[in-house]
């Protein structure tokens, strides 16, 4: 229990209405999270609009508010007036955590595509690690927290809350994949970022949200500017130039000469062996797969920043390296079927690039665009898919206001236009046991864009869908009745010629 005087540190408020010596019990910006003695933020976004949950807050024992605009409010309660709520959110959640950042090394991972992946290798490189992302909030590799909505980065009094949990823990080093919507609504300011890594910027991916190409490259390079130390840019992505040059700056590059660098590679026995260049060190490391070394590379120059032993680093690598969660889940051999998250074109390209080595007699793809669809990005990867694949189905993904119809519309006309067999199924249960019907031996399916998330937004609200856990239902019930008609006909074929 803190004073809300003590909160307000740093914070630039224009009013206090009421006791600002009152007792907070904790922060919240939904009714959820809401309890007797909570300070309650009145948050505007695009949809919503928090004053409309002032009463229920308040009904919920909400004591104090932080809101942009004047009202009437009940007597008991005290009201501070900020020019910009979500500022006073980090800076107020800060505060009431105690700066936990600055006793941690937290590092920030932003990109169109592979945060997760690399977020996994560091947590299990670094000792004493945890991570905060898209797969959930892990404790010394244990999951201790698993996201219910869509959010890759929490907001920032939950980021805040894990961050002091963590010092509790005796952890040391923190893996923030920091999204850039994460960045744009300052969820991650106020955090003392020790280094950061930008791994790749994909233009038209979430311009529905960020509405101009400016918007989204500046909430990427604002992370280097909330990092106090090494920062690791891809000198490959051609928005490398953006950030601004000084000596904090390292460059990790896949196919020229750079800070941390690939000389080569070379294959055998279907190993992929590799030589990199650390700051002119020279080590080697063999692959399985040719696209982890775009994980891989980054990690082991954070790595190498921060005084690790290499050697000893690449000995992890091996023992611990796998996908993350989501990611080439095979759940059927002959026909290949595969459950991928792949859902951004470089992600896409990533995958193409390892099925080119599989021998298959058709190549099926099921992939649905939500409702963030953009018809640039739509237009990318619908030749991708058109150009890697023979068949493809639709279905639907992430919406809360349009049909997956109204999601899909545009890939769809980009698919008439090209003359390419579609199949459209809206529910997507149903799609996916279509397509593995439709899936014979030889051929693969990729079911490709969600990987093995819970949970599915609709028009209803968030219902429970799991593709990995979906596929395998269906493919047992296939199985099941499958071996069911293949017994009735062994048993009429006993009856029968018994009879005789």
């Amino acid at each position: 229990m803190k004073k809300l005087n003590s909160l307000l540190k740093d914070v630039d408020y224009k009013k206090i209405y009421g006791d600002e010596n009152c007792p907070i019990s904790s922060l919240s910006i939904n009714l959820n999270e809401t309890k007797d003695k909570s300070l309650f933020f009145i948050i505007k976004g695009q949809n919503f609009d928090g004053m409309n949950l002032f009463k229920d807050a308040y009904s919920k024992g909400a004591k104090a508010f932080i809101s942009d605009r004047i009202f009437e409010h009940p007597d008991d309660i005290t009201l501070v007036i900020v020019d910009n709520v979500r500022e006073s959110l980090y800076k107020i959640s800060r505060n009431f955590f105690d700066d936990p950042s600055k006793d941690l090394n937290v590092f920030g991972i932003t990109g169109s595509s592979g945060k997760t992946s690399v977020i996994y290798l560091l947590r299990n490189i670094f000792p004493n690690s945890a991570s905060i992302g898209s797969e959930g909030i892990y404790f010394l590799n244990e999951k201790v927290f698993e996201p219910e909505g869509v959010l890759t980065t929490p907001e920032s009094h939950i980021l805040n809350y894990y961050l002091k949990e963590s010092l509790k823990k005796s952890i040391k080093n923190f893996f923030i994949e920091v999204s850039s919507f994460a960045v744009k609504g300052k969820r991650v300011y106020g955090i003392d970022f020790k280094g950061g890594i930008f791994l790749n910027f994909s233009i038209t991916h979430h311009l529905k949200i960020h509405k101009n190409i400016n918007d989204y490259l500046e909430s990427k390079l604002k992370l280097k500017e909330l990092v106090n130390g090494p920062f690791l840019i891809n000198r490959d992505d051609p928005y490398s130039d953006f950030f601004k040059k000084d000596s904090s700056n390292y460059y990790f590059s896949y196919k020229n000469r750079a800070d941390f660098y690939v000389e080569n590679y070379s294959k055998s026995d279907d190993i992929y062996k590799f030589r990199i260049n650390l700051l002119g060190k020279e080590y080697r490391i063999d692959l399985e797969e040719k696209n982890d070394i775009y994980s891989i590379l980054p990690a082991i120059s954070l790595s190498y920043l921060f005084n690790l032993d290499i050697e000893e680093v690449i000995k992890k690598i091996k023992n611990i390296y796998k996908k993350p969660e989501g990611r080439w889940v095979i759940l059927n051999n002959d026909p290949l079927i595969v459950v991928d998250k792949a859902n951004t074109p470089l992600s896409i390209e990533f995958l193409i690039d390892k099925i080119r080595d599989i021998k298959l007699k058709r190549k099926i793809v099921l992939f649905s665009f939500f409702e963030e669809e953009d018809i640039r990005e739509t237009l990318l990867i619908t030749k991708l898919l058109i150009r890697n694949f023979d068949y493809i189905f639709i279905s639907s993904d992430d919406s809360k206001e349009k049909t997956p119809f109204e999601c899909n519309k545009n890939f769809i006309y980009f698919l008439k236009k090209f003359n390419v067999k579609y199949f459209f199924v809206e529910d997507r249960k149903e799609c996916i046991k279509r397509a593995i019907e439709f899936t014979k031996k030889g051929d693969g399916l990729f079911i490709l864009g969600r990987g093995n998330e819970k949970n599915l937004r609709t028009k209803n609200g968030l219902i429970s869908f799991n593709d990995v856990e979906v596929t395998k239902e269906i493919l047992d019930d296939l199985n099941n009745s499958k071996l069911i008609k293949e017994t009735i006909w062994v048993i009429f074929y006993l009856l029968y010629f018994h009879s005789f």
